[in-house]
């Protein structure tokens, strides 16, 4: 069986390679239409797909957009989240092929091992 296939051009990275958006399909209506919705997304404004984006990036993205909507303590914690928890497990992996054994391994600790202690309004919380 031939598969069609066709692409949307996406612009440049920095280094000058062309970024471009492929699909499939068993016939060429389904890819024109399939085509046609991603370019309608992209003139939404949804975010260029990027099948190399890592969990890791992805949350350090999202960090970016959060100052002035959360407070400074919120903040703190969401950074040190991401920067000791999320990042060391999941955070290495391709956010298009995440499984959910990969995104709970970092979950994990040692067996036997404490948990972190920190002091919150004068209150010590096992974390």
């Amino acid at each position: 069986m031939v598969r069609r296939r066709g692409a949307v051009y996406l612009g440049h990275v920095p280094d000058g390679k062309r970024i471009r958006e492929k699909v499939s399909g068993k016939t060429r209506a389904e890819v024109v239409e399939k085509v046609r919705k991603l370019k309608e997304a992209l003139a939404k404004g949804a975010p260029v797909p990027d099948d190399r984006l890592t969990v890791g990036t992805f949350l350090d993205r999202r960090l970016l957009h959060l100052p002035g909507h959360v407070s400074d303590g919120t903040m703190n914690n969401y950074e040190d989240t991401v920067r000791l928890h999320l990042k060391p497990g999941p955070g290495r992996h391709r956010l298009t092929k995440l499984t959910v054994a990969q995104a709970e391994s970092g979950d994990r600790r040692p067996a036997g091992s404490a948990g972190m202690v920190r002091v919150e309004r004068g209150h010590a919380r096992s974390g």
